[in-house]
């Protein structure tokens, strides 16, 4: 499993959802660009001690505090944070606020994603 599927499959999971109950093809990869001037770098040990953040919490099962960050970084002019993976080790995921970019992204490559696939 990439890290992508274990975020999915994750997140579904914390919401009480079998991602077995959906068929290969429900769920895709995009592969995008996109230009941003305002990225929220939670993976750099420096701003989280900046922010008060605690690494711990970026990646806990409490939604809580991740959904209240990001509330914060939106107000606060941000396009997108650079986080650790929930899922998997060393890996970081871009979690871009759409609605915050001056333009679209572009649709660089798209494909199914089988939940259920063991890599």
């Amino acid at each position: 499993m990439t890290a992508t599927k274990e975020e999915v499959a994750k997140g579904l999971r914390q919401r009480g959802v079998d991602s077995e109950r959906f068929p290969n093809g429900s769920w895709w990869v995009y592969e995008l660009e996109v230009k941003l001037k305002a990225v929220l770098d939670l993976t750099d040990p420096g701003v989280l001690v900046k922010s008060g953040i605690e690494q711990a919490s970026l990646t806990s099962s409490d939604l809580k505090v991740t959904r209240d960050i990001a509330v914060q970084a939106r107000q606060q002019g941000y396009e997108a944070l650079l986080v650790p993976s929930a899922a998997a080790a060393n890996f970081k995921n871009l979690v871009i606020f759409l609605d915050k970019l001056p333009e679209r992204p572009n649709v660089l490559t798209s494909r199914p994603a089988n939940l259920h696939e063991e890599i």
